[in-house]
């Protein structure tokens, strides 16, 4: 029978919810549209412009490295509603605020609402989240579906471990839908929907009844993926030309990554992890205790698997083959990491209000480090490709002729037309190979001044001597992952 301190309490904690989601929302709605695209956002934003879904696919999503969810789902958005930065980064910061919720949830289903709320409270503030929810990616919509598909998991895990349980038709279908969307989403969703069945086939080794439904269960995400695993095959096999084998180091910068880059925040709250696990291994004192502990009906367990098992898998994949491992790819494992520090900081051995105290400090510590000592709304830490063609509109002189060196021209027209300039990129190059055909534009172009705009990847030094052997170098201008020259003519005609 329900008591009035029960519904007073479960009250209290959807009041304190709703804030922590509308205090989150805030911090990922506010300045959607501050920082400049960077470079691989720009990408996204220029694999869906083709004008049909199948160009899309074939033209776009193909020669990349990515499942073509994330780019379908922008297609739509550029065909109907439009390719600014706050409609393109709208999809991010929405899954942002329903991941703050899907933690919530979580935590709720494995401890109790105490531990649900803390967590909410970090996803809430903490510079990772906060970071990809305000990116035209698909990072916030796999930390999204990531949550979700694992907590209906640990339903049909419950499921499986308990044989007269009977499985629940909507989880199921909830299950079988979420699971196919995180596959085409990213290539570490199917990662996870792969550890998922890895883990109830697991169990499924003394629960062999139910063995045949967990096979069921996967035959038709299976069958939904089929169209994409030729491409899939493909892609893996050549993976990311840019990721390096990773190093020790990486696995400390990634909890890092999780908690701010900061240090005196990390300091402290792996203080927090210590007391917990010191707590846990001292109340294990019989074999039973310790056997129950490793267990997947241990939320704690489950947790720590849920965290260490893709991070040593991408390293150790990374170290011996393709390179695969990065901070972004891995946010799958950021939801264990702070429903273990919730879990630790409502462990602790002290009165309710005190630990009450404690939790709400370190989610008001990273608010404050977030906004007041990073500045994060006030400070750039995107590639600054929007201020260095406002540059060049600001300070263009008449008869001046633009080269470009990025990744994709396109990307610098972007910004030109959103900044409503007629201009475009002239010519493309950056590289010792095209001083040639630069030198054969030129010749035919009497432009007096000459723009040389970079972003993302520096030109070689020859191309750069090239300009300035042939033109007067009169400004320079740096900004984040982003430089632009302006060269007067000095020679009646540039030499190669």
């Amino acid at each position: 029978m329900k008591t009035k301190n029960d519904a007073g309490s479960k009250k209290g904690t959807l009041i304190l919810l709703l804030f922590i989601l509308l205090f989150g929302g805030v911090l990922r709605f506010y300045g959607l549209q501050t920082q400049s695209f960077w470079n691989d956002e720009l990408a996204s934003w220029e694999i869906s412009q083709y004008n049909t879904l199948t160009d899309v696919i074939q033209k776009g999503v193909c020669p990349d490295v990515h499942p073509p969810g994330y780019q379908t789902l922008l297609f739509f958005i550029e065909k109907y509603i439009g390719d600014s930065e706050t409609i393109l980064r709208f999809p991010s910061a929405l899954a942002g605020v329903f991941s703050i919720l899907l933690i919530f949830l979580l935590g709720k289903t494995l401890y109790s609402r105490r531990e649900a709320l803390i967590a909410a409270g970090l996803m809430a503030v903490s510079w990772c989240p906060i970071f990809y929810s305000q990116e035209a990616r698909s990072y916030s919509l796999l930390l999204l579906f990531t949550q979700i598909t694992t907590l209906l998991w640990i339903s049909l895990l419950r499921n499986v471990q308990d044989e007269e349980k009977k499985w629940k038709p909507l989880v199921l279908a909830g299950y079988i839908v979420s699971a196919i969307i995180i596959c085409y989403l990213h290539y570490f969703g199917l990662f996870v929907i792969a550890l998922h069945g890895l883990g109830l086939f697991v169990v499924c080794l003394k629960q062999k009844k139910n063995l045949l439904p967990v096979v069921l269960l996967y035959v038709p995400i299976f069958l939904a993926y089929i169209p994409w695993l030729p491409t899939m095959f493909e892609h893996l096999s050549k993976g990311p030309i840019w990721i390096v084998p990773p190093k020790f180091y990486h696995l400390t910068d990634y909890y890092n990554f999780c908690f701010n880059h900061t240090t005196y925040i990390i300091l402290i709250l792996s203080v927090f992890y210590l007391l917990f696990f010191i707590s846990r291994v001292k109340k294990c004192a019989s074999p039973e205790e310790r056997k129950a502990m490793f267990t997947l009906s241990n939320p704690t367990f489950i947790l720590l698997l849920w965290f260490i098992i893709p991070v040593a898998t991408v390293y150790i994949k990374s170290r011996i083959s393709v390179p695969i491992m990065t901070n972004r790819n891995l946010i799958i494992s950021l939801p264990p990491l702070y429903l273990l520090l919730a879990r630790s900081i409502s462990a602790l051995s002290l009165k309710s209000r005190t630990i009450n105290l404690v939790a709400f400090s370190v989610v008001a510590l990273i608010f404050i480090d977030l906004v007041f000592v990073k500045k994060y709304y006030s400070t750039p830490e995107k590639e600054q490709i929007r201020e260095a063609v406002q540059h060049i509109i600001k300070n263009n002189p008449d008869n001046a002729l633009i080269i470009g060196y990025a990744y994709n021209p396109k990307f610098f027209n972007y910004y030109f037309c959103k900044l409503n300039s007629d201009r475009r990129i002239d010519l493309s190059g950056g590289e010792e190979k095209d001083i040639q055909p630069i030198t054969e534009a030129l010749k035919t172009n009497n432009a007096q001044y000459i723009w040389f705009i970079t972003e993302h990847r520096e030109p070689e030094e020859k191309f750069v001597r090239y300009l300035k052997d042939n033109y007067h170098l009169r400004t320079f201008k740096k900004y984040i992952g982003a430089k632009v020259w302006l060269f007067e003519r000095k020679n009646p005609q540039p030499k190669p």
